[in-house]
């Protein structure tokens, strides 16, 4: 089984704030704080763990980091729909 689970890792405020300030720059949100990879992958071991006590099954975790077809999968898990830029895209959380 393959199960497909999606994160915002976006700050709580609006990052576009910024923009047109010619005192700040803009940096974009996933180059902001920790790695994303980082963030997301910790998160996901602990699910794994939990999977694996319950079910006795084998978890591999992955975050950008094997060829899975993930946008076609979680769009498939009604997570969003894979955009024109090839990027998932949510009405919740944006692209």
């Amino acid at each position: 089984s393959i199960i497909v689970l999606a994160m915002n890792y976006g700050p709580d405020h609006d990052p576009r704030a910024v923009v047109g300030k010619r005192d700040r720059g803009a940096i974009s949100v996933y180059a902001q704080n920790r790695d994303y990879h980082d963030v997301i992958k910790g998160r996901l071991k602990e699910i794994a763990g939990k999977i694996v006590a319950h079910s006795g099954s084998d978890v591999k975790v992955f975050v950008d980091t094997a060829p899975v077809m993930e946008k076609p999968l979680a769009e498939a898990a009604g997570l969003g729909w894979q955009g024109k830029h090839t990027n998932l895209v949510s009405r919740e959380h944006g692209s």
